[in-house]
C-alpha cells in the first residue's frame, strides 16, 4: 500500500488494454511493460496506470499523459500505446484518468489532473522516477488538462507550484473554451463565462520551467489549428519557451501516431529538453 497525507491508494499489477495491443506491431523480444493501476477508494475514475522506466543508472523523468474525449468520454486504457513512445525517452510513464462530464465538471477534471500530478511528484521515487523532473503530455482534451497543470492565474487552490512542470508536449488541444461554451458540447459541460475565464489556458500564465511544444496536424479543422497557433503565441508572449509544431499530412486522429517511439514530435521534444537547437 502507498499512502499520502490526503488519501490512501491501492495498487495492483495489470497490463494495458487489449485494444492497444492489437494496434501495435508484434516484434520478437518486444513485450508490453508491466504496469501498476492505482486508484482511490472513493472515486473509481481517479485512476492512473504506471509504466516504470527502462532500467537506468538513476531516477528517470516522470512523464504524465492525459487522454482525450471532449471531457465526456475516454479512458487511460485506450491510449496505453503512448507508454511505448514516452518510455523510449527513458521516462517512467503515468497514464491518468479523470472524472468525466456531465457527472463532473470541467473544473473537477482540471482539479483531478493537478491533484494527480501533485501525487505523482510526491510518490515518484517509489517508481524509480525523479520528483524534480515532471513533464506533462496530452492529446485533444488531454492537452487542455496538461496545459492547466502549468497554467494558472495564481488564485486557485489546486494550482501547482511555479517550476514544478519542467516541460510539456501537447497535441491537437483546445486552449480557449469560449467556442466550446457556445457549442452543443456545453449541454454536458455546463460552462459559464467565469469558467471560461479561469479554465482557458490561453488566458492564463505559464509556470513551466522548460519547453512547451504545441503540436497540431495540418489536416485538422481550422479551429484546432487556430487554437494551437494562438496558444503557442500566448505562451511565448508571456515569456514561456513555447514552440508550435505543425505536423504534415496529419489529422486529429492520425496525430496519435506521433506518440510512437522515434516519432518526429518525440524527437523534437527530447532535443528541446536537452537544450539542442532545432531548426
Amino acid at each position: 500500500m502507498l499512502n499520502t497525507a490526503r488519501e490512501r491508494k491501492s495498487a495492483t499489477v495489470t497490463t494495458p488494454g487489449a485494444k492497444n495491443a492489437e494496434k501495435l506491431p508484434r516484434k520478437p523480444g518486444v513485450h508490453w511493460p508491466r504496469s501498476w493501476t492505482l486508484h482511490t477508494v472513493l472515486d473509481p475514475r481517479h485512476r492512473l496506470d504506471i509504466f516504470p522506466a527502462p532500467r537506468t543508472g538513476g531516477p528517470a523523468p516522470a512523464a504524465i499523459f492525459f487522454h482525450g474525449g471532449f471531457w465526456r468520454s475516454g479512458d487511460k486504457a485506450d491510449l496505453s500505446l503512448v507508454a511505448f513512445g514516452l518510455r523510449g525517452l527513458g521516462a517512467s510513464v503515468f497514464v491518468v484518468n479523470y472524472p468525466l462530464c456531465p457527472g463532473a465538471s470541467v473544473e473537477d477534471a482540471v482539479g483531478s489532473a493537478r491533484d494527480d500530478t501533485r501525487w505523482i511528484a510526491a510518490n515518484a521515487a517509489n517508481f524509480g522516477a525523479d520528483p524534480d523532473r515532471i513533464f506533462v503530455f496530452g492529446h485533444s482534451t488531454g492537452a487542455h488538462l496538461a496545459a492547466m497543470c502549468f497554467c494558472g492565474g495564481g488564485r486557485h487552490r489546486t494550482e501547482l507550484p511555479h517550476g514544478m512542470i519542467k516541460g510539456a508536449l501537447l497535441t491537437s488541444g483546445m486552449y480557449e473554451l469560449e467556442p466550446i461554451r457556445l457549442s452543443s458540447l456545453n449541454a454536458d459541460l455546463h460552462l459559464e463565462p467565469d469558467d471560461v475565464a479561469s479554465l482557458s489556458p490561453a488566458r492564463l500564465r505559464s509556470s513551466a520551467s522548460g519547453p512547451i511544444v504545441v503540436a497540431v496536424g495540418d489536416q485538422e479543422t481550422s479551429e484546432f489549428r487556430r487554437q494551437s497557433e494562438s496558444f503557442a503565441h500566448a505562451m511565448t508572449s508571456g515569456g514561456a519557451s513555447a514552440h508550435l509544431a505543425v505536423v504534415p499530412d496529419a489529422n486529429h486522429y492520425t496525430m496519435l501516431e506521433q506518440w510512437r517511439p522515434g516519432s518526429h514530435l518525440l524527437t523534437l521534444f527530447q532535443s528541446l529538453v536537452r537544450g539542442v537547437e532545432v531548426s
